[in-house]
């Protein structure tokens, strides 16, 4: 980045090793109308940030920073994370198709794992400069961890097609189960939180079932195969992981208040902050910590295990339901051929 000095960029700096997949793929035809199929990926990956700052001498650990009149910063690396996940799916279904029948049934089966790590690569404090003075200094409680387990993500379907004469229909249904959980997490002590000892108890996360209807008709107008008329009906899922506002976001460790920033009055122009940095209340050079949760926990998003669409007794800022977001589809496709290997379509979809 233009604006981030080399010492300062390692945060971009991202290491991608070892980062492993595995597939398989079967098919296996029974019959001229049955087929058995079935697929799986498992995937490992670790991704990193340096622990050492490759532009600074070795074991030196200074503070960045961020001069505000030009908006630069330069001298060191604040904070980074490396993440390690695993994961599996796979997937099997039974086809069974007739000229005018085609049925077809199966089920996928998933799970996965990440294990975050957010650490500081040089000193976990931030100064920010004016003109090339100092004003104000960011404290940083590093490192903790955010674990989280993607247990289930599984589902089930079962769809048929029926042609009669000029008419084709459409019907499925598909059961999905999601579920996160947590293990319990240990937070060990920081520089400016030294007696820090935080013990997460593992938790339960989202635990969603959902029915979902698949439906549509075809009709061919004029029964040459060149002019149809379709409509649609369906509900989809949203995509989810062991990332996002369902996952990792909700681990209990992400409820740590990780940073505060304080006024500093550089008033011998030393350039180092003369006050006792662990007292919260404003002393020496130092102005009074600007949140006073620093190196505790918040209130975030929470699971009640009894009414899941209900507000758990304690302060939370989300509700976590039983079914996952979800959005209807309806379409309405009228088309034509017009020459070979031309189509024209009219399609509205809500």
């Amino acid at each position: 980045m233009a604006n981030t000095a080399l010492e300062s960029s390692l945060a971009n700096y991202v290491i991608s090793s070892p980062k492993r997949y595995l597939f398989g793929d079967w098919s296996a035809p029974q019959t001229n109308r049955l087929l058995l199929e079935g697929s799986f990926v498992r995937q490992w990956s670790f991704t990193a940030r340096p622990h050492e700052n490759p532009y600074l001498p070795a074991g030196m650990k200074l503070a960045s920073v961020t001069e505000q009149s030009t908006g630069m910063t330069y001298r060191a690396t604040a904070s980074a994370h490396e993440t390690n996940n695993q994961s599996f799916f796979g997937r099997a279904s039974v086809s069974y198709i007739t000229g005018a029948h085609a049925f077809k049934t199966g089920f996928n089966y998933g799970w996965g794992t990440q294990d975050e790590l957010e650490f500081t690569v040089d000193s976990p404090m931030r100064f920010r400069f004016r003109d090339g003075l100092p004003n104000q200094r960011t404290l940083e409680d590093t490192p903790f961890a955010l674990r989280t387990n993607m247990d289930a993500d599984h589902g089930a379907f079962v769809q048929d097609r029926w042609t009669v004469k000029r008419l084709t229909l459409t019907a499925g249904m598909r059961y999905d189960y999601f579920h996160i959980s947590y293990p319990e997490t240990v937070v060990g002590p920081g520089e400016f939180n030294p007696n820090r000892h935080l013990v997460f108890p593992a938790e339960q996360g989202v635990r969603w079932h959902d029915v979902t209807p698949r439906s549509g008709a075809a009709y061919d107008l004029f029964g040459t195969g060149k002019t149809a008329l379709k409509v649609s009906i369906n509900k989809y899922l949203g995509g989810q992981a062991a990332t996002g506002t369902f996952g990792a976001d909700a681990a209990p460790a992400s409820r740590l208040t990780t940073e505060t920033s304080r006024s500093w009055n550089d008033r011998n122009r030393n350039f180092v902050p003369d006050c006792d940095l662990l007292a919260p209340a404003a002393n020496g050079e130092c102005g009074a910590m600007s949140n006073l949760a620093f190196g505790t926990t918040r209130p975030g998003l929470a699971m009640d295990p009894r009414r899941a669409d209900r507000l758990r007794q304690a302060p939370v800022q989300l509700a976590i339901h039983r079914r996952r977001p979800a959005g209807g589809a309806a379409s309405r496709v009228g088309g034509r051929q017009l020459l070979p290997r031309v189509v024209w379509k009219l399609r509205r979809h809500r």
